[in-house]
């Protein structure tokens, strides 16, 4: 039962039917066992504030005349038991039932806790847990309801499946690939939402550790700027500081979670390899702001390889190695990179006959042992550790293998690329 506490009173948001039952039940019982003087104390408690139940005098409106009919049947069934079984139920319900009574002080946060508890849908995510994870440490931080709801509006306003493909298949595998670690078994799923809590406050989070300073600070600073130039950021005179998110950094709970996740969804939109660019076409990129004509090349022909279950693999691997690029090293030379990274990811695409997520994952750790396959190298793990870009745009793209041919949508990636490139 959730209750609103407000001037003392405790208002019933979710949870009135059973309180009437459970109330109509222990007046009912009351009136059959009659005399409570020699039960167990907290029966005879429970009982005697029963007997102060009031029913409604008459029949005004139809939830009066349920409240009389369900009390007259309850009253009916326990009279035609015999003493037995009645005192049996009256053990089990007065010693063994138990209602949850959560009170909460905010309204607000009251409805939301109804909703939550009467819609019933899809079956949570990892990211839903992440997202009640942070709301929780956002609110402990802050009292400002309007930027929490505000946090909480955004997150709504981007589809579920979006948001679960961007954690599951592009920022948890490259935070394992980077580390060179496999994805577990059943991949991204509530037991690993650790991997993006972080730094907690409070005298016993992590925030007091000398590591966690260095982003506290930039946290504050970028706070600090936006702060003082909020009017002339409001105007356009001045563009916003954002915040230097890195997926090799640790999260900082709470508000910055969401704007981790407010970053990386458009950022993964502007590179073409969110869930929803499947249904975008070379305009909406050219809409937000790729013009460069080579990297939209590679993004069509990426998104035209194939349908299959091998091919969406490797296109969920050239999004994980793009997306891994560009929170290192921005838009730099990211044509180029593009083109490596897409040849890399297809090479065993086009040396294998079928492409299972296993295959995939030895390839982006470097480990797979396919024929002719020489580049067999952690492009994730080299990212991580590379300072300067050309460590990826200066490495020789791959060339395809023995299993594709002039009709194949993948060899256009190379030859399309390819003449792209040299007309440049």
């Amino acid at each position: 039962m959730i209750v609103h506490v407000e001037d003392g009173w405790l208002d019933i948001v979710d949870g009135q039917q059973r309180y009437m039952t459970f109330a109509l039940i222990a007046l009912a019982l009351q009136e059959v066992l009659g005399d409570t003087a020699e039960r167990a104390e907290h029966q005879r408690a429970a009982l005697d504030r029963a007997a102060a139940i009031e029913l409604p005098p008459g029949r005004r409106d139809v939830s009066e005349r349920h409240i009389v009919e369900n009390h007259r049947l309850i009253l009916q069934t326990f009279r035609s038991w015999d003493s037995t079984e009645v005192e049996d139920f009256a053990d089990y319900f007065l010693d063994r039932c138990t209602l949850v009574r959560l009170i909460v002080c905010d309204l607000d946060a009251a409805f939301q806790m109804f909703d939550s508890q009467n819609t019933r849908g899809r079956a949570l995510l990892p990211t839903d847990l992440l997202k009640a994870y942070h709301l929780r440490a956002y609110g402990e931080a802050t009292s400002d309801r309007a930027a929490i709801l505000a946090a909480v509006r955004e997150w709504e306003a981007t589809p579920p499946f979006e948001i679960h493909h961007l954690f599951s298949r592009l920022l948890y595998p490259i935070l394992r690939w980077s580390a060179g670690e496999s994805l577990p078994r059943d991949g991204f799923t509530a037991s690993r939402i650790g991997a993006f809590k972080g730094i907690s406050a409070g005298p016993t989070g992590l925030g007091r550790l000398p590591w966690a300073h260095g982003l506290l600070m930039a946290k504050a600073h970028v706070d600090d700027y936006n702060g003082r130039n909020a009017a002339l950021i409001a105007h356009g005179a001045l563009p916003p500081l954002e915040f230097p998110f890195q997926l090799t950094q640790p999260v900082i709970d709470g508000e910055m979670f969401f704007r981790l996740v407010h970053h990386y969804t458009r950022l993964a939109r502007a590179l073409g390899v969110s869930a929803t660019d499947a249904e975008q076409t070379a305009g909406d990129d050219a809409r937000r702001g790729r013009e460069n004509r080579r990297f939209q090349t590679i993004t069509r022909l990426v998104r035209a390889t194939g349908t299959g279950a091998g091919y969406r693999y490797t296109q969920e691997l050239y999004g994980a190695l793009l997306l891994a690029y560009a929170d290192r090293f921005g838009d730099h030379d990211i044509e180029r990179a593009a083109l490596v990274l897409a040849r890399h990811a297809f090479a065993l695409r086009t040396r294998l006959t079928r492409v299972y997520p296993r295959s995939v994952e030895l390839h982006a750790l470097g480990q797979h042992g396919a024929p002719d396959l020489e580049d067999r190298v952690n492009l994730f793990r080299l990212m991580r550790s590379s300072l300067d870009p050309a460590a990826v745009t200066g490495r020789v793209a791959a060339l395809p293998g023995p299993y594709v041919d002039e009709a194949s949508p993948v060899e256009r990636l190379y030859s399309d690329t390819e003449e792209a490139h040299d007309a440049d």
